[in-house]
């Protein structure tokens, strides 16, 4: 039974890092490259960015409840997100002063399975984009599931909200 337990907990790290963290990983490559000022004399790149910590539920945070870590540039935010019981990560960009649009990647271990989770996302932020402030969410993505048991699999549509406030 251990052995069962470790498999599935193998299996679902492994998708884990190729459907959250490698996109990922390509997001923050753009998001730094594109944040960053060359200057013509030195040719040195000069990141501005900040690290910002948020609680939230939804698909944005992990699904029923859980933490987002944030690197936050000027337009551009790029998230990994802990939550119960998923984990995911996502790319935000703000398109006015209290509004973002972006990709969400998510996660999930079921008991008997695993489902993954892409959505496009529309951000409210009640002070000022990517400052500490309330967010709303709203998201419209694809959910697809695998039991470890059967190997069948579903997709659907699905429409989420998330709340969450950043610190």
């Amino acid at each position: 039974m251990g052995e069962l337990y470790l498999l599935l907990f193998n299996q679902v790290s492994i998708s884990i890092v190729k459907t959250c963290f490698l996109p990922l990983s390509y997001l923050c490559l753009l998001f730094l490259s594109d944040s960053s000022t060359v200057s013509a004399e030195t040719k040195s790149v000069d990141p501005e960015f900040k690290f910002a910590f948020a609680l939230g539920a939804g698909i944005q945070y992990g699904l029923i409840f859980g933490a987002q870590f944030n690197l936050i540039s000027d337009r551009h935010k790029v998230y990994v997100s802990v939550g119960f019981p998923a984990l995911g990560g996502g790319y935000d960009y703000a398109v006015s002063k209290k509004t973002s649009v972006g990709l969400n990647f998510t996660r999930v271990a079921l008991l008997f399975g695993e489902a993954s989770i892409t959505s496009v996302n529309v951000n409210y932020h009640f002070n000022s984009t990517f400052d500490r402030s309330w967010v709303l969410g709203f998201d419209i993505g694809r959910n697809r599931r695998v039991s470890s048991l059967s190997g069948e699999s579903s997709s659907n549509l699905f429409a989420f909200v998330s709340v969450g406030y950043r610190f």
